[in-house]
């Protein structure tokens, strides 16, 4: 069975609690490199900046506080390329325009300038703000990018001025969401998880499609027994070709293509995070789980474990990201725990690793070219040797 190495990239302390889901990454400070921001249970947002001067911690990063006052209930990164200010016009021409923050809480979604610390847009959502996602090429028939919120039966989504673009109602409270091309036409969809247990799928705003990930008849029996929250759709994240991951409350992950379930893996554990990535030509899937606080590479194809780690002391496992935080030239899984601790692992091997690679490889070539003369010394030998006899026979 395939195995995939990972090296442990860096980590991290912060003196923070962070909350559950709270974590997102975005060039909010500066438009070459990244930061994190995570939501506190002290009701702020804490942004990590690995490459700013000024407000050094002690392990080489700087912290910047944004005070929110109320309980924060999502984190999103926003890239408004088509937004008026001037600020934001000069950072379109540079390879990566800054990016906005979205902030939701019970009744609220803000989205903040991080570096020219000002509000873009304020709105209130008397729906609760459960999960927000950003799309630059939107499910509705705004292009110019949307943030779509999901709330207590309800999906919204705004424009960069924060004009409301389009409102539709669900049959429960939206707890997941992802915007991807579903059925490989062209065009994006919106793709949402309740807490119904169900998976719908929205084109142009329409309800075109609904998933029951668990059997129909199961369905009924749980909502007999009042035990359907088990089966919360927790999370969703798109794979590839139509493919796209789920779990649940109740320790399910799996992989749907379309409206056929690929394969379904069910721990005792609950998934906290759930996240595709493609790692050495695999697709694969990042799963972080409660109380364990491990992290497993699962395929995407038929979720067998590709490789497993655990964070030791380090608390329950809140949010897993890709990205290069520490900008060293190539990606890393980021993994936040509630404790603070941040830990980065990289499909990349290390200098040491690839210096002890050459240095095994040059040694391997030294022993072969040795046997090899051996060989040919013990040929020449065997030669001598059968000629010597064949002149002791003749004799």
């Amino acid at each position: 069975m395939k195995s995939i190495k990972l090296t442990l990239a860096f980590e991290l302390q912060i003196n923070a609690n962070i909350v559950q889901g709270l974590v997102t990454l975005g060039y909010f400070e500066s438009s070459e490199h990244l930061s994190l921001a995570l939501g506190t249970e002290a009701e702020n947002v804490l942004i990590v900046s690995p490459f700013e001067k000024e407000n050094k911690l002690t392990n080489g990063v700087t912290e910047r506080k944004l005070a929110v006052n109320r309980k924060i209930t999502a984190l999103e990164t926003a890239k408004f390329l088509s937004l008026k200010n001037k600020w934001l016009k000069y950072f379109k021409q540079s390879r990566n325009p800054q990016d906005i923050l979205l902030i939701g809480t019970a009744t609220n979604l803000l989205a903040y300038s991080i570096n020219e610390n000002t509000d873009i847009f304020y709105k209130d959502i008397p729906d609760g703000v459960h999960v927000i996602r950003f799309s630059s090429k939107s499910a509705f028939e705004n292009n110019q990018g949307v943030a779509v919120v999901g709330g207590n039966c309800s999906i919204q989504a705004f424009d960069e001025q924060g004009e409301e673009c389009f409102w539709t109602v669900t049959s429960d409270n939206v707890k997941s969401m992802i915007i991807f091309d579903v059925d490989n036409d062209g065009k994006n969809e919106l793709i949402i998880g309740s807490e119904d247990c169900h998976i719908r799928v929205f084109k142009q705003g329409e309800m075109c499609n609904e998933i029951h990930v668990i059997p129909f008849f199961a369905l009924k029996i749980f909502k007999k027994v009042k035990e359907c929250a088990f089966n919360i759709v927790n999370y969703i994240d798109y794979i590839v070709k139509g493919k796209f991951a789920y779990a649940l409350d109740n320790g399910t992950v799996g992989v749907y293509c379309g409206q056929k379930k690929l394969w379904k893996y069910q721990s005792k554990e609950k998934a906290t995070c759930l996240h595709a990535v493609l790692i050495e030509s695999e697709q694969v899937l990042v799963v972080g789980w409660s109380n364990s606080a491990e992290i497993q590479l699962r395929s995407a194809s038929d979720g067998n474990v590709l490789w497993q780690t655990r964070i030791n002391n380090g608390g329950n496992i809140v949010g897993l990201i890709i990205g290069d935080l520490r900008g060293h030239g190539h990606d890393q899984i980021i993994a936040v725990t509630n404790k603070g601790m941040i830990t980065g692992w990289s499909t990349q091997p290390s200098k040491a690793s690839v210096d002890s690679i050459s240095s095994s490889i040059s040694e391997q070539k030294e022993a072969n070219d040795d046997l090899t003369q051996k060989d040919g010394d013990l040929f020449e030998k065997k030669i001598l040797f059968s000629n010597f006899k064949k002149k002791l026979v003749t004799k």
